[in-house]
């Protein structure tokens, strides 16, 4: 949203991982108190409003509400590159699950690198036209899978993380 209202994005941190659900890939941010963070300035002139509000169970909005000053803002599709493949499966030994079921808790992405340019016209149709490209810059890393396997008993060279109550953790 912050990108779509053209205003200038001062501090932006991609999340460490690439999901589905923040595609298109490059163009997400990662908040977590107290940092990183993502920040803009309101350089507009006038007050914005920012509201959220959540549609179902996994949906968040955020909705800004402001006097338009006439910017324009367009940004090229994300460039995705230096794709690396994750680790190995890693198998996890539980006395949790029946011997020899298997039950994966986490599933794999790859990790790469992505840019897209993001570019912001003032006063288009004016002598004073503005425009300023701002180049974003992503790098995840790959993300294994991890499946629990259940066994009778626990093999000595098996991690302390034995159940799923610890891989939670």
């Amino acid at each position: 949203t912050a990108l779509a209202t053209g205003l200038p994005i001062t501090e932006r941190r991609n999340h460490s991982y690439r999901l589905s659900y923040y595609e298109p890939a490059g163009t997400d941010a990662t908040i977590y108190i107290p940092s990183p963070d993502l920040k803009f300035i309101n350089d507009t002139g006038n007050n914005i409003l920012i509201q959220t509000r959540f549609e179902g169970d996994n949906d968040v909005y955020f909705d800004f509400w402001g006097k338009s000053d006439g910017r324009i803002v367009s940004s090229t599709t994300p460039v995705i590159f230096n794709i690396i493949k994750p680790a190995p499966t890693k198998i996890v030994e539980t006395t949790e699950l029946p011997v020899g079921q298997k039950k994966c808790t986490e599933s794999a992405h790859n990790g790469a690198q992505t840019y897209f340019d993001y570019t912001v016209v003032y006063n288009p149709e004016t002598e004073n036209e503005n425009k300023v490209v701002t180049r974003f810059n992503s790098k995840y890393v790959p993300w294994q899978a991890v499946c629990l396997l259940g066994v009778e008993k626990l093999s000595t060279t098996t991690a302390t993380s034995s159940t799923s109550t610890d891989l939670i953790q």
